[in-house]
């Protein structure tokens, strides 16, 4: 399962800077959406890349240290889920070049 972090990383803005912390502020700097910070702030599951990129890099400038993808990101293996099978065809091939 993958979560976003972003109201943690918004609350450590806040902390700093109350008035950068209002999507109003991220969307003037990211150009994301509003209605996508609440999508996101609310627990959508949707992630992309594209606004990840651009929030990250937000972060990154306005809490000054280099954020990476786990800092926004959460991933959590579902502890009931099969482990995946790789088909016989979907395999890599190894060739040895002489």
């Amino acid at each position: 399962m993958m979560r976003w972090k972003f109201n943690t990383l918004r609350g450590q803005l806040k902390d700093l800077d109350s008035k950068a912390a209002e999507y109003r502020s991220i969307y003037a700097a990211t150009g994301v959406a509003t209605s996508t910070l609440t999508l996101i702030a609310g627990g959508s599951s949707r992630v992309d890349l594209d606004v990840a990129d651009r929030l990250l890099n937000f972060f990154s400038h306005k809490l000054g240290r280099r954020l990476v993808t786990q800092d926004l990101i959460e991933f959590t293996p579902d502890t009931d889920a099969p482990a995946p099978t790789v088909k016989e065809t979907e395999k890599e091939s190894v060739v040895a070049i002489d």
